[in-house]
């Protein structure tokens, strides 16, 4: 049969059958747009998940302190030797592959500006914490590695401290006190937001890592560091780098076996 008489023949049993032809056109119009719907939803949740990824930090590698195990038997973290200060100079010594790297020294604490208090998370950090963390810098400036050296008592507040301690005024040069030891506000974060845990990323204050060691945790005892952050050169270069930590502080720790490890170390894969 030609062609055109296949369309007439097609066209005539799709008029005698409307009803029929109708239900069948919206089937297939429904399927489609469901498929295209959950095609969207899934690449949207996948991009936000992404997102929310990348906000924690870049090539983001974490090095925290872990249970010791001992004849088989896992012990309890305060069991095994915690990570210290001196750990994080030690890989900034001999690692060849990261990027930055920054001790990560944290402590709940009340702080007070004139009639306003808050209570929230400091975080004694080097000055590459921003670059590891994806945090930028709204106002003012971050302290430098010469403030780690001399502990000094600057302070970068998150977005929502400023809010909360300086409302509707700004920050820069005023005195808080944080358990009682007075820190200048050098800088304040830009706003980040939740993350995917739901927890609110900008409720932090930042100081320099010695000055939370030595002035409040109390020197020898807060030379105990809660995490080291590092960051890969590049995302390909991630377990490569992860293997040469893991070499460098086992041989720091003296621990021949890796399953003696009293670190842990994780990335965001």
């Amino acid at each position: 049969m030609k062609l055109s008489k296949i369309e007439k023949v097609a066209l005539k049993s799709i008029f005698k059958n409307r009803t029929r032809s109708l239900l069948t056109s919206l089937g297939i119009i429904i399927g489609v747009c469901s498929v295209i719907v959950m095609v969207a939803i899934g690449e949207g949740s996948q991009k936000k998940i992404e997102k929310d990824i990348s906000s924690m930090g870049t090539n983001l590698i974490m090095i925290r302190p872990g249970a010791m195990n001992f004849q088989g038997v896992r012990g309890d973290l305060v069991a095994g030797n915690p990570l210290h200060y001196k750990d994080c100079e030690i890989i900034k010594k001999n690692a060849i592959l990261i990027d930055c790297i920054s001790p990560s020294v944290t402590t709940n604490a009340q702080i007070v500006s004139g009639s306003g208090n808050w209570n929230c998370r400091i975080e004694g950090v080097d000055p590459t914490f921003l670059q590891i963390r994806n945090y930028q810098i709204g106002q003012g400036t971050m302290f430098t590695d010469n403030d780690v050296k001399s502990r000094k008592k600057g302070a970068v507040l998150g977005y929502t401290v400023a809010e909360e301690l300086f409302p509707n005024t700004d920050a820069i040069g005023r005195r808080i006190r944080i358990n009682n030891t007075p820190f200048t506000v050098i800088g304040v974060l830009d706003e980040k937001g939740e993350n995917s845990m739901g927890m609110d990323q900008d409720d932090l204050v930042l100081a320099p890592s010695t000055t939370v060691i030595y002035r409040l945790k109390g020197g020898k005892y807060g030379s105990y560091v809660n995490t080291i952050f590092v960051s890969a050169k590049s995302e390909k270069m991630i377990d490569e780098t992860i293997n040469e930590l893991e070499t460098i502080l086992m041989r720091a720790h003296d621990i021949d076996n890796e399953d003696d490890a009293d670190f842990s170390i994780h990335s965001q894969s």
